[in-house]
Order: structure tokens, then C-alpha cells, then sequence
């Protein structure tokens, strides 16, 4: 994730996926309540490069959670402006 602390610009993610496969990645804040949708439908394995639309959320601490058939991985974000 970079940059992490993002400000008022995008912030990048590089995911590595390890299958094909539907995929969905989203942006949740503390509680689990989904802010932003960055990714629903099918993907590849690979690198699942990813543009997080910082300015549309508030400061705050958030994670982004990229479900797989198989894995979840999450990476957490924090933004500030």
C-alpha cells in the first residue's frame, strides 16, 4: 500500500492473487462497514493492482479486504488529511 498514511490522493495496492477466480476487494473501516468497492467480478492470478479513492473517505484508520474463493487477505490503511 502505498503511500500509507495517504492523504487527499490515491492511495496503490499491489495484491497477489494465487488463483482465478471471483473477486471482490473493498475498503472497510473499523467496524466492518464497507466504504468504498474497488473490485467485484472475475480476476487472474497475479498481481490485482488496485487505486483507493482516498479523497472520498474520511481521515481515519480502514483496511482493505480482497476475497478470493479461497483466501482473504487484508492490509490496513490509515488516511489523513
Amino acid at each position: 500500500m502505498q503511500p500509507n498514511p495517504a492523504g487527499s490522493a490515491a492511495a496503490e495496492a499491489a495484491i497477489t492473487l494465487a488463483e482465478d477466480g471471483p473477486t471482490r476487494a473493498t475498503v472497510v473501516d473499523a467496524t466492518g462497514r464497507e466504504r468504498l468497492r474497488l473490485h467485484d467480478g472475475y480476476a487472474r492470478h497475479g498481481t490485482l493492482r488496485l487505486s483507493i479513492a482516498t479523497s472520498t473517505i474520511p481521515s481515519g484508520r480502514y483496511y482493505l479486504v480482497v476475497h478470493t474463493p479461497t483466501d482473504v487477505q487484508v492490509v490496513e490503511l490509515e488516511v489523513r488529511k
